[in-house]
């Protein structure tokens, strides 16, 4: 849910700057009234759309999460539907007294977003204190760990401002020494859209069936229903707008499944054409993977697990559930304090018996890949019980 489009930055990889310039989305700040009653709705669509998964909300959009004075009765309102929540943030505004009352609601998640690596750029880009927004962040850490709350906290910065392993290095350290091993201090890549040409050194494939249009549900300050993120980020379009929060479910249902049909036949808005996310790894064609060799996997064993609980597990989650495909749980190598994610329960590697009616789904990073296949052989598994996600890289 969008709760502004006031932003008091002006980082590199957001349109925040061209749409509200160009009149393509208004400056407005989400009220409190409002955002309870878009709450309420959201928990109503995702029960209908996702009943057996318990679900994520994020606190996100155009505008910087922490200028809208209401963020806190907001976010003790979503705690009464959700246990799963995100907020994110450019960290500007993250002073002691802001830190100290968000980590009071104890809440899973903080994204904390760095546009530059470089001060120079940050501050000639954003007109922010570098500085300061480093010293927020770093404080985010301190008060964490210093009240014993379990919030995740991740810090990213796009690697296009990152321009050798000695830079990567230095950002790391800037947290390393305050992070937990739950806690992601990363790098991402980003996408210049130009026209309705993407740009990009990445692009392997062409449009393939969207994920985010199955996992997502936006919206913005307006009350616009959007199926992904791409919708508004980008100006309103019109092309993908399920109707308004204030709609009958039925209406904004049936506009979510006509869009979903006119992507498996090929039919795509011309915003999915200059988004970035339609041709990077989790929206790939992964669809005519699912059938040919998914299903076929599952069909083959009766118990069935996902090896890994991140974000590529939880794509992994959905994608099983889109095909009506259930699953025991979730295996880690070593237990934590979470005990569910996405609404199956998470398994340490020694907690589950391994014969010959399991198989394992391996769903973590290419580099770790080798590493878990080996400690599940070791187990007991058979090779043709592993399925290894070689195209989620």
């Amino acid at each position: 849910m969008e709760n502004t489009t006031y932003c008091n930055g002006k980082c590199a990889f957001c349109t925040h700057e061209k749409v509200i310039q160009k009149g393509d989305r208004p400056s407005v700040m989400l009220s409190i009234g409002d955002a309870k009653y878009r709450i309420r709705k959201l928990k109503l669509y995702q029960l209908l759309l996702q009943p057996d998964n318990e679900g994520l909300f994020d606190i996100t959009g155009l505008g910087e999460s922490f200028l809208n004075k209401d963020i806190f009765q907001i976010l003790e309102y979503v705690k009464h539907f959700w246990t799963e929540i995100l907020v994110t943030t450019n960290g500007s505004l993250l002073d002691e007294q802001t830190i100290r009352r968000f980590m009071e609601l104890d809440l899973p998640h903080l994204d904390m977003s760095l546009c530059y690596y470089n001060r120079k750029n940050y501050e000639n880009q954003l007109g922010l204190s570098y500085n300061t927004t480093i010293a927020n962040m770093k404080n985010v850490f301190i008060i964490r760990n210093e009240m014993n709350v379990m919030t995740q906290l991740k810090v990213h910065i796009f690697d296009n401002e990152l321009n050798s392993d000695i830079d990567r290095a230095e950002f790391k350290a800037l947290f390393g020494e305050f992070a937990r091993e739950s806690d992601r201090v990363y790098t991402r890549n980003y996408d210049e859209n130009i026209g309705a040409e993407l740009h990009t050194t990445n692009r392997k494939r062409e449009l393939g069936r969207c994920f985010p249009i199955y996992e997502q549900l936006v919206v913005d300050v307006q009350g616009n229903v959007l199926p992904c993120c791409s919708a508004n980020s980008h100006g309103l379009s019109m092309e993908l707008c399920c109707g308004k929060i204030t709609e009958e479910p039925e209406v904004i249902l049936n506009r979510i499944n006509e869009i979903r049909e006119n992507q498996r036949n090929g039919i795509f808005a011309d915003i999915c054409k200059r988004c970035s996310l339609a041709h990077e790894y989790h929206v790939q064609d992964v669809y005519n993977v699912c059938d040919e060799r998914i299903l076929d996997f599952c069909k083959k064993h009766g118990k069935l697990y996902i090896f890994g609980a991140g974000d590529i597990g939880g794509r992994i989650s959905r994608m099983l559930h889109f095909q009506g495909i259930d699953f025991e749980g979730f295996i880690i190598s070593k237990i934590s304090s979470e005990r569910t994610k996405y609404g199956k329960e998470i398994h340490s590697i020694d907690a589950v018996a391994f014969d010959n009616t399991v198989g394992v789904i391996v769903a973590v990073s290419e580099e770790k890949q080798r590493e878990i296949v080996d400690g599940l052989i070791r187990k007991g598994l058979k090779a043709d019980s592993i399925f290894i996600q070689d195209y989620f890289k």
